[in-house]
């Protein structure tokens, strides 16, 4: 029984080791299921995202080379349509323009419209043109030689010609508008013409016409050309100065603007007869001058004479910013009127 027993009682101790084993070296069988499952599941869920994503990038390829596919085609098209609408457009307007052209080259003038007459006359402008409604072609009218035609009237300066589609032509003239008047020496003798604000003579004056400017002397007796032109440009840019009627030298004050054979200035007033040496170059500077000695000059004194009366000349180019005034007295000067200096802007 002890035998047995110590045997059994060994074999359960083996047993026991047994099982120890068991639990030391492996897990039990629960647990290890539940890992190999789990083991199982990650391996699948990898698989399963990995496989994923390479669906998603396929897809993503996919859906861009479908959309540069679609881009293309959508730019052959409009290439396409661009170059047929092109087409359509060019020869559609080639036949619209050959046949209005056809038409316009046959069509008659329906109205003549005048523009801009002031002393020239409309139907001097009219009859200068020559273009007979309803019977003149469009065609026929050269609009430059008709514009040579017109400028040959008398105060015209300059005209513009427009033919429209209508069948009407419009001219616009451009008057020449008188500043002074000019002494010009002709192959007959000397004349008086009609100067502009830019100093050019551009009309002979009639012995019956009323006239009411300035005169310029001595401007054709300048031989050199050069000087001509500067003295010339001196003028215009008084007369400019001068219309804009400053009240203490309008122009209806002035009398006449001689010219030198130097090429230097001299005025003369209507009421006064006294010269004012103006010389030549810097004209805006000196006519400020010369606006601000004759403003004190007019005043009336107490026995109602003015100053100005007394006065025989007056000189611009005595000194610099001096202008020196002589009177009736002598011809020593009795006094000198200072002016602030101007910059010249003429």
């Amino acid at each position: 029984m002890r035998k047995n027993g110590s045997n059994t009682y060994s074999n359960a101790g083996g047993n026991q080791d047994f099982m120890r084993g068991l639990y030391t070296v492996g897990k039990p069988p629960d647990e290890e299921e539940k890992s190999r499952k789990r083991s199982g599941q990650g391996e699948r869920g990898g698989a399963a995202r990995s496989a994923a994503m390479a669906f998603g990038s396929y897809e993503a390829a996919q859906l861009r080379r479908k959309e540069r596919r679609q881009k293309r085609i959508a730019l052959a098209a409009g290439l396409i349509a661009s170059l047929l609408c092109g087409t359509i457009i060019f020869y559609g307007g080639m036949k619209i323009l050959s046949f209005f052209s056809g038409n316009f080259s046959s069509q008659r003038v329906e109205r003549v419209h005048i523009e801009g007459c002031g002393v020239v006359s409309a139907r001097a402008v009219r009859n200068a043109s020559q273009i007979i409604e309803q019977q003149t072609k469009m065609s026929e009218i050269d609009s430059k030689a008709l514009q040579k035609k017109i400028e040959q009237i008398p105060w015209v300066g300059s005209v513009k010609v427009k033919k429209g589609w209508d069948a009407a032509v419009t001219i616009t003239i451009s008057e020449h508008k008188a500043a002074a008047l000019m002494v010009k020496q002709d192959k007959d003798g000397q004349h008086l013409y009609y100067m502009d604000k830019n100093g050019r003579p551009f009309l002979r004056v009639r012995p019956c016409e009323e006239i009411d400017f300035p005169v310029v002397t001595g401007l054709s007796e300048i031989s050199s050309k050069g000087l001509y032109y500067k003295v010339a440009a001196d003028v215009r840019v008084f007369l400019r100065h001068l219309y804009r009627n400053n009240p203490q030298l309008p122009v209806q004050a002035l009398s006449e603007i001689h010219i030198t054979k130097e090429g230097e200035l001299v005025l003369y007033l209507v009421e006064y007869p006294f010269p004012i040496f103006f010389g030549s170059g810097h004209i805006h500077s000196k006519y400020i001058r010369l606006v601000e000695v004759l403003k004190p000059l007019y005043k009336k004194r107490r026995g109602g004479s003015r100053e100005i009366e007394e006065i025989a000349a007056i000189q611009l180019e005595y000194l610099q910013d001096k202008i020196l005034v002589f009177t009736n007295d002598g011809s020593t000067p009795e006094k000198r009127v200072e002016s602030q200096p101007v910059q010249p802007q003429g």
